[in-house]
């Protein structure tokens, strides 16, 4: 097979980069009848976000320290009961996103 070259140009046009691409002799994974991975090719999915990540993160209003929530889905704030989404594994503190959870 042919290699194939590359070309990355910035917003002017200019030349950025070239590369030489080889193509991949690994074999193509099997597709499900919908062009869904089959379940052997899936990936476990499990919590995305990282332990040192959570431990970074702080509640934007009061300072205070968060805690996982629905598997994930969602933080909460242990001081002021705000609960931020989690979307596409990035968590969205944003005080106009959040809802108070009443427990």
């Amino acid at each position: 097979m042919p290699s194939i070259t590359v070309l990355k140009r910035d917003c002017y046009g200019t030349l950025l980069c070239c590369q030489k691409l080889q193509p991949s002799t690994s074999p193509k994974p099997q597709l499900g009848p919908v062009g869904v991975p089959s379940s052997a090719n899936r990936r476990k999915i499990g919590p995305m976000i990282s332990r040192d990540l959570l431990d970074i993160l702080v509640c934007p209003v009061c300072k205070k320290p968060l805690i996982e929530r629905d598997n994930g889905a969602s933080l909460k704030c242990t001081a002021c009961r705000r609960v931020y989404p989690v979307r596409d594994d990035i968590p969205i503190l944003l005080v106009d996103e959040a809802t108070i959870d009443p427990s």
